[in-house]
């Protein structure tokens, strides 16, 4: 349960998530109103949201009711955690909206939350730390400065119209970090793609995984039968063994 929402409340947002599910299948019935179940709500058609009004009507709540019982949640988790701790879904939203602006699936990238920055789960839910740090890597996706450089300049090659600015003075800002995790994937499949030809893929989310966390080179050299470099979690270990070998 969600710590400071009450069971009915759970209970009824499951209720609505299974009537948006018949529209949303790629919605999760989780008992959780986050940006995703908020978002899949509001792009239904008006017969549907009010299908589901409906069926929250039938618990003595709203919409409007159960958004606020979240927010304060919420709230009170951050106030416990710190500013820089972000919910798994503001988190997600963030990287979604960075991966659509720079041209790559968020499916491909999302993972790398679970893997990259500082993490603690909560009777409110998941929380990530933006300003997580490890050694000279730093941030919701764990940038060092030549990675921030090469996400940076694929961005300004491309066209696309976000400044990330300097490693030092943006690194711990979330949405800037998120766009440079998906622009330094797609500056990591170029150069993939540039050595071992369009074959190569479709690339998984454990493929660009790997290019994030050991480079372009890296991936390469493990596609090849290389071993992995640096200190690992145990979790990043085991995705990146399921990336594609030669």
């Amino acid at each position: 349960m969600t710590a400071n929402v009450p069971e009915s409340t759970i209970r009824a947002v499951r209720a609505a998530q299974a009537v948006m599910r018949e529209h949303k299948p790629g919605l999760i019935v989780d008992g959780h109103w986050g940006n995703f179940t908020q978002r899949a709500y509001d792009e239904l058609a008006k017969t549907a949201q009010i299908a589901v009004d409906s069926v929250l009507g039938s618990f003595n709540t709203s919409v409007t009711r159960i958004k606020s019982e979240y927010d304060a949640a919420r709230l009170s988790a951050t106030r416990v955690l710190g500013d820089s701790w972000i919910d798994q879904g503001k988190a997600r939203a963030i990287l979604e909206r960075a991966a659509n602006l720079v041209g790559i699936p968020f499916s491909a990238l999302k993972d790398f939350l679970d893997l990259e920055p500082a993490k603690k789960a909560t009777p409110n839910g998941v929380f990530y730390d933006t300003k997580s740090t490890n050694g000279q890597y730093r941030g919701l996706f764990q940038f060092g400065p030549a990675a921030w450089d090469s996400a940076r300049s694929y961005l300004k090659r491309v066209g696309i119209n976000v400044d990330l600015g300097s490693f030092s003075a943006n690194v711990y800002d979330p949405w800037l970090n998120s766009v440079a995790a998906a622009a330094f994937a797609k500056f990591n499949e170029e150069v993939v793609v540039a050595k071992l030809g369009p074959k190569v893929k479709p690339f998984s989310g454990a493929d660009y995984y790997t290019m994030h966390n050991q480079g372009a080179g890296g991936f390469i050299r493990l596609r090849e039968g290389g071993a992995l470099e640096g200190k690992q979690s145990a979790n990043a270990v085991k995705y990146m063994q399921t990336a594609q070998r030669a």
